[in-house]
């Protein structure tokens, strides 16, 4: 399934935090679906999303505050479904590639890292790895990499190595 012009934010929030020109997800056939009530999500493809970073008048910073509000509706859910733990579905291959990260201040020129690229592969039942690129047309000989593992099952326990130049 391929979307176009995607946008994501929450519910109540002025702006969107991301917006992706194309977004392309395998997953199991529609027949599966309904027979299982399972989407079953094997990758997921982001092309040019940017991901925008916004700190309003009062200092609070958007990504931050969607973040809480995610953990909230997640504490919520578990909640309601003791023994449910959505890390057992799985995580899907992720691929992002010419992603942009825009920081935005009042009063203060916009940032961008225009150059992102991430990958996140299950390698087992248990971990998946992930690896980052980014860098900077704005901050020449800049570059940021990050590699790294998640063990989603286990309270999601990670292990990440991260070399920044320039920046």
């Amino acid at each position: 399934t391929t979307l176009t012009d995607v946008r994501v934010g929450l519910p109540l929030r002025h702006w969107p935090f991301a917006r992706i020109p194309k977004l392309t997800i395998n997953h199991h056939v529609i027949f599966w679906l309904l027979l299982t009530g399972k989407l079953g999500i094997t990758n997921i493809s982001l092309a040019g999303p940017r991901l925008i970073l916004h700190q309003g008048d009062e200092g609070r910073w958007n990504l931050p505050a969607a973040w809480q509000d995610i953990r909230l509706a997640w504490q919520n859910w578990k909640l309601r479904h003791p023994g449910g733990d959505l890390a057992s579905i799985g995580l899907p291959r992720v691929d992002i590639h010419h992603g942009t990260l825009l920081i935005e201040r009042s009063g203060q020129p916009e940032m961008a890292i225009d150059d992102i690229e991430f990958k996140g592969i299950p390698t087992s039942a248990l971990t998946w790895r992930f690896s980052l690129r980014a860098a900077s047309t704005q901050v020449p000989q800049s570059h940021l990499l990050a590699q790294g593992v998640l063990v989603p099952q286990q309270s999601w326990l990670h292990s990440i190595h991260i070399q920044a130049t320039g920046l």
